[in-house]
Protein backbone atom coordinates (compact mmCIF):
# COMPACT_ATOMS: atom_id res chain seq x y z
CA UNK A 1 0.00 0.00 0.00
CA UNK A 2 1.31 3.44 -0.97
CA UNK A 3 1.19 6.39 1.41
CA UNK A 4 0.36 9.93 0.39
CA UNK A 5 3.63 11.82 0.60
CA UNK A 6 2.63 15.29 -0.56
CA UNK A 7 -0.32 17.40 -1.59
CA UNK A 8 -0.06 20.57 -3.65
CA UNK A 9 -2.11 22.83 -5.88
CA UNK A 10 -0.67 23.72 -9.25
CA UNK A 11 -1.24 26.54 -11.68
CA UNK A 12 -2.47 26.11 -15.24
CA UNK A 13 0.30 25.36 -17.75
CA UNK A 14 2.84 24.65 -14.98
CA UNK A 15 5.45 22.67 -16.94
CA UNK A 16 7.33 21.50 -13.82
CA UNK A 17 4.18 19.91 -12.39
CA UNK A 18 3.54 18.15 -15.70
CA UNK A 19 7.08 16.77 -15.68
CA UNK A 20 6.49 15.29 -12.21
CA UNK A 21 3.44 13.46 -13.56
CA UNK A 22 5.66 11.72 -16.10
CA UNK A 23 7.60 9.92 -13.35
CA UNK A 24 4.85 8.89 -10.94
CA UNK A 25 1.06 8.63 -10.74
CA UNK A 26 -0.60 11.92 -9.80
CA UNK A 27 -4.18 12.35 -8.57
CA UNK A 28 -6.09 15.33 -9.97
CA UNK A 29 -9.61 16.73 -9.73
CA UNK A 30 -11.44 17.61 -12.95
CA UNK A 31 -14.83 18.86 -14.11
CA UNK A 32 -16.24 15.94 -16.10
CA UNK A 33 -19.84 17.11 -16.58
CA UNK A 34 -19.12 19.01 -19.82
CA UNK A 35 -20.13 17.49 -23.14
CA UNK A 36 -16.58 17.69 -24.52
CA UNK A 37 -15.27 15.51 -21.69
CA UNK A 38 -18.18 13.07 -21.86
CA UNK A 39 -17.45 12.49 -25.57
CA UNK A 40 -13.68 12.22 -25.04
CA UNK A 41 -12.28 8.89 -26.30
CA UNK A 42 -8.46 8.98 -26.42
CA UNK A 43 -5.33 11.12 -26.58
CA UNK A 44 -4.66 14.44 -24.93
CA UNK A 45 -7.87 16.18 -23.83
CA UNK A 46 -7.90 19.69 -25.30
CA UNK A 47 -11.35 20.88 -24.20
CA UNK A 48 -12.11 23.45 -21.51
CA UNK A 49 -11.34 22.24 -18.00
CA UNK A 50 -13.95 24.16 -16.00
CA UNK A 51 -13.91 24.93 -12.29
CA UNK A 52 -16.78 22.83 -10.86
CA UNK A 53 -14.59 19.89 -9.86
CA UNK A 54 -16.63 16.69 -9.69
CA UNK A 55 -14.29 13.77 -10.51
CA UNK A 56 -10.93 12.51 -9.29
CA UNK A 57 -8.63 10.81 -11.78
CA UNK A 58 -5.07 9.51 -11.80
CA UNK A 59 -2.57 10.79 -14.35
CA UNK A 60 0.12 8.26 -15.18
CA UNK A 61 2.01 10.36 -17.71
CA UNK A 62 1.57 13.07 -20.27
CA UNK A 63 2.30 13.67 -23.92
CA UNK A 64 4.13 16.84 -24.81
CA UNK A 65 4.35 16.47 -28.55
CA UNK A 66 1.87 15.25 -31.19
Amino acid sequence: MQRLLALMDTKMFDEMSLKKAAHQPVSVAIEAIGRAFQLYEWGVFTGLCGTALDHDVVIVGYECCG
